[in-house]
């Protein structure tokens, strides 16, 4: 198996994946609207492959770019579920780098291999929904009477201390 980014292909068996799904849910109904999925690439680029600084550029330079194809794929060059698509008519957002780094910094790192973790993110449509009424994420209603039609007044307490109402409108809206 190897995991592959648009055009830029990863060494056969030399990156492992996590791929984990969080439903996004409406704050006040609790229904799952989206999903955000988010793939963790984790791997060492070795010096017997060719040069380290051409092979980390070359893999800076591939995930330097957004909205491409993120997946994991048999020796057959089939996809497994694991795959981020950029043409899912479900996307919603992404798939986007959403971090990138150099992981470990032991002696060893840069004279004979460099590890690596890239985890990206791309929030998709909850593509399940058969109830129309899931399309209305959130929904609130107020309702609001201001008074009966006659004055509305304030009582307050004037400068002399004597407490006293005074009409501020005649009439209020119904």
């Amino acid at each position: 198996m190897y995991v592959k980014y648009d055009a830029y292909e990863h060494a056969t068996n030399a990156a492992s994946v996590i791929f984990e799904a969080f439903p996004i849910r409406s704050p006040l109904r609790g229904r799952r609207y989206a999903v955000r999925y988010r793939m963790t690439v984790q791997g060492e680029l070795l010096e017997c492959d060719g040069d380290l600084d051409t092979q980390i550029d070359t893999l800076v330079t591939a995930y330097a770019v957004d909205r491409k194809t993120l997946g994991l794929y048999h020796d057959d060059d089939s996809a497994t579920r694991h795959l981020l698509s950029h043409t899912d008519p479900n996307l919603v957002e992404g798939p986007y780098v959403l971090y990138r780094s150099w992981p470990r910094g032991d002696l060893a790192e840069y004279a004979a291999f460099r590890t690596y973790k890239i985890i990206m993110e791309a929030i998709y449509d909850f593509s399940e929904i058969v109830d129309p009424t899931c399309q209305i994420i959130e929904y609130t209603e107020r309702i609001e009477y201001f008074g009966t039609g006659g004055p509305s007044w304030v009582a307050r307490y004037d400068q002399t201390g004597v407490y006293r109402t005074q009409v501020i409108d005649p009439l209020t809206p119904v």
